[in-house]
């Protein structure tokens, strides 16, 4: 009978050991096979954590075991390590993090937000020295990769040096709340094609192409001298539905890499066709850069699409108050698309996509119940009450959902309404927006 083996990498310095043993092997044994003093030396796992001599292969340390050999001072250094990751992994630099983002954030709210929303004056000369400062300050923190390769990093970064483009604007513009809100994003673009050109990634590609879509609709908007009432719906309905699809579109390979045409190809191609590659090798490296590209493209259209949901839930929840069916269907608007955000999130593992939908779906009931048609009938008391138990009943609904067990007839129910509120849900906010009667009104 065939005595089965066991394999174990050993690593020292730059040079590497595959060996296969019995199974019941001791590290004792396997150091002097392979003529090592392990008195001389420290033996532990990658990760730091030590391995005794009297420890067996097989039942203590699993097939495929990797282990290290190096001196007292390297030892001690990555036990160090271990113990700093172990204690506070993230604590410190989040910290900093947020403590910078915050400070930032309150000087240009008090010296460029403020003035350029008419709540208070600034100097001229202080405006610009914290636009300066600020910018400087924001630009040079992209070194740090936190923020150079994260999607709330990037985004948040993009923001404020955005804001930062107000200072040009000088206090008398008429308009300047306007005039503030398209300079801020369109100085956000430029700030985005910076970093892109400069870091090449996907993550920062797909930013700027969000800064660019945004720059857009707010130029489109304020040229036109567009309602907001009527560009609320339509964002809001689009922003909703794109977060149910939004897998699809952050996780893309080309076809070219799923199948080999030349191999698969039945007739001779035309002179005209360009030749197609085979498929390239496919690595570890290339699968972990996909599934990270991927997953930070999840995030940054999530968050996106999350905030536009919650900011034009308030204006989008005027048309409730309108007369006759508008008004109805303005309810049926803003139902559906608090049942979207709701139930999206039974399909996401990621701690983003369950919690921000959910956020969205409570904004969309505060800005339901805060409208003048809605706190009038009810009351300020009523209101505040409703809202209190909403919250809390959708706080109880997801905690007893996230720890019961699936149900198979909950979750068809779900599904079906999910489905039938992404169905209703454009139809609802066009003629929501008036959009029906503005196109009667042209043709007629």
């Amino acid at each position: 009978m065939s005595t089965p083996l066991a394999s174990t990498t050993v690593l020292h310095g730059m040079s590497k050991r595959d060996v296969a043993v019995p199974v019941g092997t001791t590290v004792a044994a396997l150091m002097r096979m392979l003529e090592i003093d392990p008195t001389a030396m420290n033996l532990a796992h990658p990760d730091g954590t030590p391995v005794g001599l009297e420890q067996v292969i097989g039942p203590d340390l699993p097939s495929g075991a990797v282990l290290t050999l190096s001196g007292s001072v390297e030892s001690a250094n990555v036990a160090k390590q271990v113990a700093t990751r172990a204690a506070s992994p993230w604590l410190r630099p989040t910290l900093v993090l947020v403590v910078f983002l915050t400070l930032t954030t309150s000087i240009e709210m008090a010296c460029l937000i403020g003035p350029a929303l008419g709540w208070w004056s600034v100097p001229v000369a202080l405006r610009v020295t914290a636009a300066v400062i600020c910018a400087v300050t924001v630009g040079g923190a992209l070194r740090w990769w936190r923020l150079r390769s994260t999607a709330p990093g990037l985004l948040a970064t993009t923001t404020l040096i955005g804001i930062c483009g107000t200072a040009a604007l000088p206090p008398s513009t008429i308009f300047l709340s306007q005039l503030a809100v398209a300079v801020t994003t369109w100085t956000a673009l430029l700030a985005a094609l910076c970093i892109w050109l400069l870091d090449k990634s996907a993550l920062s590609a797909t930013l700027a192409a969000v800064w660019g879509a945004v720059s857009l609709l707010t130029s489109f908007v304020i040229m036109w001298d567009v309602p907001v009432t009527m560009v609320a719906p339509l964002v809001m309905a689009v922003a909703a539905i794109a977060v149910s699809t939004i897998p699809t579109f952050a996780f893309r390979i080309p076809e070219t890499q799923l199948l080999d045409l030349p191999t698969v190809t039945t007739s001779a191609p035309t002179v005209r066709a360009p030749q197609v590659a085979p498929p390239s090798p496919i690595t570890a490296g290339k699968i972990r850069r996909t599934i990270s590209e991927a997953t930070a493209r999840d995030q940054l259209l999530l968050i996106v699409c999350c905030s536009a949901v919650g900011i034009t839930a308030f204006p989008a929840s005027h048309t409730m108050g309108a007369d006759q069916w508008a008004g109805v269907v303005g309810t049926v608007m803003m139902t559906t698309a608090f049942l979207s955000m709701a139930l999206v999130p039974r399909a996401r593992r990621d701690r983003l996509g369950r919690i921000l939908p959910r956020i969205s779906a409570l904004l969309i009931v505060i800005a339901a119940l805060t409208t003048p048609s809605t706190s009038q009938a009810l009351g300020s008391q009523i209101t505040t009450l409703v809202l209190t138990v909403m919250a809390a009943a959708l706080s109880i609904a997801t905690t007893a959902l996230a720890k019961a067990r699936p149900s198979a007839l909950l979750g068809r129910m779900a599904d079906i309404t999910q489905t039938l509120s992404v169905f209703l849900l454009l139809p609802a906010a066009v003629y929501a927006a008036g959009l029906f009667d503005l196109v009667r009104q042209m043709a007629s």
